[in-house]
């Protein structure tokens, strides 16, 4: 008989301490703002966006511009999607990296960057489209590559 009581007690801590991580986690994710939470950055011809665990990021939301004068971008393509949400539709996990080329880009140059959030789970909840802007040193981006005439 004591070692029912023993377990039930057991069984009862884990439980309780579960729910205290399942707690948190759903806190955590109520209180995620894609603005804040949603990391931005330039490294290597790439612009880096990521997303904390939890969170995933829509792929056809994704998007990049020129905010700033003189000069021109080019967006590369987007990596596959790392899976598809309960729509079918393909998100990013974790790090998404987009590379980026430009020409007659001068000082620092501004992005845009642009992203669709959602969390995830049970009341999951998708944000409206958010931009975030990045400055990175003109020099850091790699020279787009001209075409070949045909």
């Amino acid at each position: 008989m004591p070692m029912r009581r023993l377990n039930f007690k057991v069984l009862r801590t884990g439980l309780l301490a579960l729910l205290g991580v399942a707690t948190a986690h759903a806190q955590a994710l109520r209180d995620f703002d894609p603005a804040r939470d949603i990391h931005i950055a330039f490294q290597q011809g790439q612009v880096l966006v990521t997303a904390p665990s939890g969170i995933h990021l829509k792929k056809g939301f994704m998007g990049i511009t020129l905010a700033s004068k003189p000069g021109t971008l080019k967006v590369g393509t987007l990596p596959p999607a790392s899976s598809q949400d309960e729509l079918g539709e393909d998100i990013y996990r974790g790090t998404v990296k987009i590379p980026v080329t430009g020409n007659g880009l001068k000082g620092e140059v501004k992005l845009a960057v642009e992203y669709q959030a959602c969390t995830e789970g049970e009341g999951s909840t998708c944000f409206p489209p958010t931009t975030q802007e990045l400055s990175v040193k003109a020099a850091e981006i790699p020279a787009t590559k001209a075409s070949k005439a045909k």
